[in-house]
């Protein structure tokens, strides 16, 4: 396996780890004060996004973000470790990052329209 695609692998597993933390983290903040998530995050049926209309869809999207975080970490160790030269994973995990930066930016969009608020 080439070096850059071992430092992919790595860079990627680290990102996934800390949103998989960070997500977790979420869930239990909210858990602790949820009335204070609410107001921060503007938590009510009035929002167009699904995973900000209750507190339960908020928790369900963290929920998911974890299992995803979770799965493209076991894919890249896999692709790393055990399937070397496997290229139909190594397809599908650069298709899976592909989508994610088209995410990301989309978010990133969606921040900039609301000036930078949570």
């Amino acid at each position: 396996m080439k070096i850059g695609l071992k430092i992919k692998s790595y860079v990627g597993i680290v990102i996934a780890l800390l949103i998989a933390l960070l997500s977790l983290f979420e869930i239990m903040d909210y858990n602790t004060n949820p009335l204070e998530y609410e107001r921060v995050y503007h938590i009510g049926s009035d929002w167009v996004e699904w995973k900000y209309q209750t507190g339960q869809n908020f928790i369900t999207w963290n929920i998911g973000l974890i299992i995803f975080a979770v799965l493209y970490i076991i894919a890249n160790l896999f692709l790393l470790f055990k399937f070397k030269g496997n290229k139909v994973l190594k397809f599908i995990i650069l298709y899976v990052e592909i989508i994610i930066i088209i995410w990301i930016i989309w978010s990133l969009y969606k921040w900039y329209l609301i000036d930078f608020d949570h």
